[in-house]
């Protein structure tokens, strides 16, 4: 599945986002982020499908609540640093 990971530097700032996100009807979940992103000491992130990546960006755009990165997941698995 192809998907956007929003990174936060906090739990708390990605369960925000996730449920801001979710209260617009876009299915956010979040996690720890993987350590090959290469990101310093520990990330979480929100996932949100290439379907949602639009409407999720405008959405924190508005609310004033974008990420620091944004990485595009392949379906092979690789990372893509994407600019917002």
């Amino acid at each position: 599945m192809q998907q956007y990971l929003f990174i936060c530097r906090s739990v708390t700032f990605a369960q925000k986002m996730s449920r801001l996100l979710g209260s617009r009807g876009i299915t956010a979940d979040y996690a720890r982020a993987p350590k090959t992103l290469g990101l310093n000491g520990c990330a979480f992130m929100v996932r949100v499908s290439e379907r949602n990546y639009e409407a999720a960006v405008a959405e924190l755009t508005r609310a004033r609540s974008m990420p620091g990165h944004i990485f595009f997941q392949s379906p092979g698995g690789g990372y893509v640093e994407v600019s917002n």
